[in-house]
């Protein structure tokens, strides 16, 4: 194990509120995966690692000397919660650690989208940032029943509909659950990619390509990292939806990067049945949130999502 990784998990062990998306593995793969998509040939990967009175920081850079610039993986990566890898979460220990981490690179500009409101790089450098983009996340704390009501009224007929056409037409489906402990079958993931590519149009478009990479970075994270989970609605042995994320039991959060349906199934609302069937698990094993990540799509709204900000960081560095 390298120094920096032992560093980083010693960082995250020891400090529970960090994100699985701030793990090593997670981090690092999506790191590589993205800026070597973009051949960054200008752009040198940094790992800042500081100390101050017994505590510890990691910032990840990408540095372009000839620009004077610096750049967080979340400006190219689906980093949806940037943050730094901090020891501490006292914000003045923080802001030491950051200006000490940035020492080097005075009057360079740092960029970064993706940054929440409850992260330590927000807390720290939040009067330099703007608004940006939005993240959807669905509290399930109070039980599945409790969800169910809090939808309105127009949702909660189509969850009805959906459930009724499933009975009424003899439409079977279990969900499946896949995680460490019980690996997903090679097959079976593979078929869930297929699924997902779909999405991604005319397959000799550049658009295409692009979303086949993005695609294949992810396989790769929800597939191996530590504290993967996916849940696949099945019919018989054929997937009608599915959703891949990350479960941080720290937190009673399920981060969701990954959801999809297969489109054959579009009649029996897939993602509906899909959603309301992982809420239930979830809330069998006291999961507070359902986080659907970036972006404001009408679906995640209508299954009870609330909208949270989302900034961005543009800084020109002055120590």
């Amino acid at each position: 194990m390298s120094k920096l990784k032992k560093r980083w998990t010693r960082i995250v062990a020891a400090n529970p509120a960090i994100k699985p998306i701030q793990h090593y593995d997670y981090y690092c793969f999506l790191w590589i995966a993205f800026y070597m998509q973009h051949r960054l040939s200008r752009w040198r990967i940094v790992w800042r690692q500081v100390e101050d009175e017994g505590e510890e920081c990691i910032l990840p850079l990408a540095v372009n000397t000839k620009r004077r610039r610096l750049r967080m993986l979340s400006y190219y990566g689906r980093m949806d919660y940037e943050d730094i890898i901090s020891s501490t979460e006292d914000t003045e220990h923080n802001r030491r650690l950051i200006s000490k981490a940035l020492q080097p690179y005075e009057g360079y500009t740092i960029e970064a989208v993706h940054i929440a409101e409850d992260s330590r790089l927000y807390r720290t450098l939040g009067d330099k940032m703007t608004w940006k983009e939005t993240c959807v996340a669905i509290d399930i704390s109070r039980g599945y029943e409790a969800w169910f009501e809090g939808l309105n009224k127009h949702q909660r007929q189509n969850v009805r509909t959906a459930y009724n056409r499933k009975e009424k037409e003899g439409f079977e489906v279990r969900l499946e659950v896949y995680d460490d402990h019980r690996p997903i079958p090679r097959g079976l993931w593979r078929r869930l990619q297929e699924i997902y590519e779909e999405r991604g149009g005319d397959p000799g478009s550049r658009w295409h390509l692009w979303w086949k990479r993005q695609k294949n970075a992810f396989t790769h994270i929800l597939h191996h990292v530590e504290g993967h989970r996916i849940y696949v609605l099945l019919h018989g042995n054929e997937p009608v939806a599915y959703m891949a994320g990350l479960l941080h039991s720290g937190q009673s959060c399920y981060y969701v990067p990954r959801l999809s349906h297969n489109i054959a199934y579009n009649r029996y609302s897939p993602g509906i049945l899909l959603i309301c069937e992982t809420i239930k698990q979830l809330c069998e094993e006291g999961i507070a949130t359902l986080d659907l990540l970036l972006g404001d799509e009408p679906y995640k709204l209508a299954m009870g999502g609330k909208e949270f900000p989302l900034y961005a960081l543009n800084w020109k560095i002055e120590n």
